[in-house]
């Protein structure tokens, strides 16, 4: 599929399609008899069935390819076919202007294939993770690695927090002081349901979970008996924020997550498809955590940057 401002591919399918009906521009067909006459109204009947199809046809593709959206599209060196290359653009980044219609060029716009895959590595600031009926805990920064598996997933991603602690009391789940660290995790985009109140249409968020088993990180407060455990499991949900670097329908090396939470709980919790995912903590003092005890909820923003990718949106 082309880049924004160029023909889709049903688009192109349908002026070819359409392009080759076409109808006699005799129209005093009544001068040459009933019979060419009742030809020619016959024709005209088909090219008008052949013009509304054609138009169905352009509906359907556009429809069939809106529900796949949001993705994560590459402009990727094109297969070849033969010694002749059988993409669209001829610019390494497929911009608009380099498009060709006739193929035959060295570079393609397409989903992400992981053909090669996309890392990337993200930093932020503050990070406060507020358990209802308990605490809120806070850490001073955060790193995260990463790569994007397919066109709507994200896969082997660790988020690694510092200077975590509540009340003075260190959390830990490594040999460092204060330092957090998940599982793997992998991740999906998708549309969700805004409820700020912008209305503002095509937002994106992407929906962290385990990348395989039940917790998303295990840790404890406090070495001196009865330690403090705390484990979270389920999925968080955070946007993916709009901007100048960011890659809403367009190409660019960087993205920000944000994570926010609203009166304990988290501001995004669905996707506009799917169903709702929210954390839970499970805590315990001088034992292993054992039912869901509170409701949790992050709050921060994360940048990430790595190799350039166009989150197609529209």
């Amino acid at each position: 599929m082309p880049a924004s401002g160029e023909p889709t591919e049903g688009a192109r399918r349908t002026r070819i399609l359409c392009a080759t009906v076409q109808v006699p521009a005799d129209r005093n067909w009544r001068a040459r008899g009933a019979q060419e006459g009742e030809q020619v109204r016959h024709l005209r009947i088909i090219a008008l069935c052949l013009t509304a199809l054609c138009a169905l046809g352009a509906t359907a593709v556009a429809s069939a390819s809106a529900e796949t959206l949001p993705e994560m599209w590459e402009c990727a060196k094109a297969a070849k076919e033969g010694k002749v290359y059988k993409g669209h653009y001829s610019g390494k980044k497929c911009e608009p202007s380099t498009y060709h219609p006739e193929g035959g060029q060295k570079y393609e716009f397409q989903p992400f294939t992981n053909a090669k895959p996309k890392t990337f590595k993200g930093r932020g600031g503050a990070f406060n993770w507020s358990i209802e009926n308990f605490s809120t805990i806070s850490c001073l920064k955060s790193s995260d690695t990463g790569h994007f598996t397919g066109p709507r997933t994200v896969g082997h991603i660790v988020i690694a927090w510092t200077g975590c602690e509540t009340a003075g009391l260190k959390f830990e789940n490594t040999a460092k002081e204060g330092e957090i660290r998940t599982e793997p995790l992998r991740a999906e985009i998708g549309f969700f349901d805004e409820s700020k109140g912008k209305n503002v249409p095509q937002e994106v968020g992407i929906d962290l979970r385990p990348e395989s088993g039940e917790y998303l990180a295990q840790y404890h407060g406090g070495s001196v008996p009865p330690v403090l455990n705390i484990r979270w499991k389920g999925s968080v949900i955070g946007e993916i924020v709009p901007g100048p670097k960011s890659p809403y329908n367009k190409f660019s090396k960087e993205l920000t997550l944000n994570f926010e939470e609203i009166g304990g709980k988290q501001a995004i919790e669905k996707f506009e498809t799917g169903p709702k995912d929210t954390l839970v903590a499970e805590t315990c003092k001088g034992c292993e955590p054992t039912l869901p005890e509170d409701n949790l909820a992050w709050s921060s923003e994360m940048t990430g940057k790595g190799e350039e990718l166009y989150l197609k949106a529209v």
